[in-house]
């Protein structure tokens, strides 16, 4: 079982490798995990971007208990499991994301905002991304309307106590905050990226533990 485990994880790492073009994997922290015989689900972040928020809760005497991207709660939120497309339309961007088996797998930024015309025009564009499985399924997360033809089962996501004047642009702070509140396991899941650091080592020679790494041991000062 070791050896295949061995076998298994080398052979992730170089698919990652090759799919993460221009990113040094070593300058990440990162895990992986099975959902499915033949599919494993790869979460990575840049080691500087969680060095810092480390650094600043650490100035401001803060405790660090999850960094979680807002992407990877929205199949979770919308209970999406089948092959689907989710559109995000904020202020300043628009984020594609495709999806499948309750875990995103692709996602494209544009730092502008679209128009309901511009983004039906790239609904085909990002859908033909990965032609190995038909995408049906649409969940749109914006104010504008959106109107699709019928290849397209069309869900407009509603995020709890959004429609208040205050929580306008902070849509994204409500869904996380809610699915925070729902599921209390999310936070010991890899979708919590605090939980990629990597482990304390114990020393044989000498009776003290030896941290691998030095941000683990600001988290654990923390």
């Amino acid at each position: 079982n070791n050896i295949e485990h061995a076998q298994d994880y080398d052979q992730l790492i170089d698919k990652v490798k090759h799919e993460l073009e221009g990113v040094d994997i070593n300058e990440l922290y990162y895990s992986f995990k099975k959902i499915a015989p033949f599919l494993r689900h790869f979460v990575g972040i840049k080691k500087s971007l969680i060095d810092s928020l480390l650094e600043v809760s650490l100035n401001l005497k803060l405790s660090v208990k999850a960094v979680i991207p807002w992407s990877l709660l929205l199949p979770k939120y919308s209970n999406a499991y089948d092959p689907s497309l989710f559109i995000v339309s904020e202020p300043d961007k628009t984020v594609f994301l495709l999806s499948q088996f309750n875990n995103i797998y692709f996602s494209k930024i544009y730092n502008s905002k679209f128009s309901a015309k511009q983004l039906v025009s790239h609904i085909h564009e990002i859908t033909s991304h990965d032609k190995t499985s038909v995408i049906k399924k649409l969940f749109y997360l914006g104010k504008e309307n959106l109107h699709v033809d019928d290849s397209l089962d069309l869900t407009v996501i509603t995020i709890p106590n959004s429609s208040v004047q205050e929580a306008h642009d902070y849509e994204l702070h409500l869904l996380t905050n809610f699915m925070l509140d729902f599921d209390k396991d999310i936070t010991t899941t890899n979708i919590n990226n605090i939980n990629l650091l990597p482990l304390p080592v114990v020393s044989k020679k000498a009776p003290v533990t030896v941290y691998a790494g030095a941000v683990v041991t600001i988290l654990l000062l923390i």
